[in-house]
């Protein structure tokens, strides 16, 4: 009988220490998203960016695949970004 009491009472504890740390970690789960969604509100990038030519260096032959690719890429993201992007 000294058993089982022992081991509701530690039951019991078990279960008021789980609902305290849950209560902790979901304040703290919602302070960091706080953070993280006033951080990301307030972020701003500047208007006119980039201010100055992309240059994209391709370390494998001209000609190449490799450099073919990047040239279509540099074409490509220049005519959606708007700015200067060469190779």
């Amino acid at each position: 009988m000294t058993v089982r009491v022992t081991v509701s009472r530690a039951t019991a504890v078990a279960s008021r220490i789980a609902a305290r740390s849950r209560g902790r970690s979901i304040i703290g789960t919602l302070i960091a998203c706080a953070v993280c969604w006033y951080t990301a509100a307030t972020a701003q990038a500047p208007g006119n960016y980039p201010n100055r030519p992309v240059r994209v260096i391709v370390q494998f032959a001209v000609a190449g695949p490799t450099d073919i690719m990047a040239r279509l890429m540099a074409q490509k993201l220049s005519e959606r970004t708007g700015a200067r992007i060469h190779r």
